[in-house]
C-alpha cells in the first residue's frame, strides 16, 4: 500500500492506496484515510539518564526471620551462617549492594528484621 500525505494545519491525513485496486478500478480513490488529530512526542528517560542527572539510590535491607526459612543451624536454611560462599541472603546483599553502593552517597544500608521470636516471651515481631 502507498500512503500519500496531506497536511492541513494541525491535522494530517494519509490516504491508503492499494496499487492493485487502483490499476483495476477506474473510479478507485483509496482504501481509507488515516487522520491524526493529535500527536505528542514524549521523552522516555532511561535509568542512565537519571543517574547522569544525579539520582541517588538508597538501599534498605529486610530479613525474614520466620520459621519457614528453616533452622539456622542447618546448611539448607536461608539463615545458615558458616558456608564459605555465604547464605542466600548474604549472596543477594552482596550482588545488589556492590552495584547500588556506587550510587548511594553515604554507602550505609539500614537493615531490618521481621518475623523473629523475640526473647524473653517469644513474641513474634512484625
Amino acid at each position: 500500500a502507498v500512503v500519500s500525505t496531506q497536511s492541513t494545519g494541525r491535522r494530517s491525513e494519509w490516504e491508503l492506496i492499494n496499487p492493485k485496486k487502483q490499476r483495476k478500478k477506474k473510479n478507485y480513490q483509496n482504501s481509507g484515510v488515516i487522520r491524526v488529530i493529535e500527536c505528542r512526542v514524549e521523552k522516555t528517560y532511561t535509568f542512565l539518564d537519571y543517574i547522569m542527572g544525579g539520582l541517588q539510590l538508597n538501599c534498605t535491607i529486610a530479613v525474614d526471620f520466620t520459621g519457614s526459612n528453616g533452622d539456622p543451624q542447618y546448611p539448607r536454611s536461608l539463615h545458615f551462617i558458616g558456608a564459605p560462599e555465604g547464605n542466600q541472603y548474604q549472596q543477594a546483599w552482596l550482588a545488589i549492594g556492590n552495584i547500588i553502593q556506587d550510587y548511594d552517597s553515604d554507602k550505609l544500608f539500614p537493615a531490618f528484621g521481621f518475623g523473629g521470636a523475640l526473647p524473653p516471651h517469644g513474641q513474634v515481631s512484625f
